[in-house]
C-alpha cells in the first residue's frame, strides 16, 4: 500500500509542478496586459507613456536598477482626469533593490523591466530576488525592427529568473 502511495505522489508532483508553471506564466502575461491598458490610458491623457527615466538623461546611459518599472509604477498610482490609472495588488509589488521605491514584480518576483522608448538605446537593469542584476535589451522582431518603436516596452524574466531566455515574457504598445 505505501509503495503504491509513492509511486503515485511520484507522478503527482511533476503534473502539479507543470500546472502550477502555466497558471504562473498566465498570470504573468495577464498582468502585463493590464499594465498595457493602463499605459494606453495614461498615453491617451498625456500624449506619451509614462518616461522610464529622468528626461533628458542620454537615450544610451545605462539608468539605476529597476529605475523604469519604479517610475511606471509612480505614473500609474498618480491621480488622473479620471482617478489612478492602475491599482497594484500589493503582491505584485516589492522593493527588491532595497531603495525605498515600489516595483511591480512578476509571480516569480523578479522586478519587471519598463522601457519607454527614449531608453531603448540603454535597455534596463533589473535587480534579481537572490541577489545580482541583469540585463534587459528592448525586443526586435525577426527582421531586427525594434519592438514597440514609438513607444514602450514590458518584460518579465518568466519563471528562470533570467533575461534573454526562451521563456521571459514581453509586451509592448503600438
Amino acid at each position: 500500500m505505501v509503495a503504491i502511495l509513492v509511486v503515485l505522489s511520484a507522478l503527482a508532483v511533476p503534473a502539479f509542478q507543470a500546472v502550477r508553471r502555466k497558471g504562473q506564466v498566465q498570470a504573468g502575461r495577464a498582468l502585463l496586459d493590464e499594465l498595457r491598458l493602463a499605459v494606453a490610458a495614461y498615453a491617451s491623457d498625456h500624449g506619451d507613456p509614462p518616461p522610464s527615466g529622468p528626461r533628458g538623461r542620454r537615450r544610451d546611459a545605462p539608468g539605476e536598477p529597476n529605475q523604469g518599472i519604479e517610475a511606471l509604477v509612480l505614473a500609474l498610482q498618480a491621480p488622473g482626469p479620471k482617478g489612478t490609472y492602475f491599482t497594484f495588488d500589493p503582491a505584485r509589488l516589492g522593493d527588491v533593490d532595497g531603495d525605498g521605491r515600489q516595483e511591480a514584480v512578476d509571480p516569480w518576483g523578479t522586478p519587471l523591466a519598463y522601457l519607454h522608448n527614449r531608453a531603448y538605446d540603454a535597455g534596463a537593469t533589473v535587480s534579481l530576488p537572490l541577489g545580482g542584476e541583469d540585463h534587459v535589451s528592448a525586443a526586435r522582431d525577426e527582421a531586427g525592427q525594434l519592438r514597440g518603436l514609438t513607444s514602450y516596452q514590458l518584460w518579465s524574466a518568466g519563471p528562470d529568473g533570467q533575461a534573454g531566455t526562451d521563456d521571459d515574457l514581453r509586451a509592448w504598445g503600438d
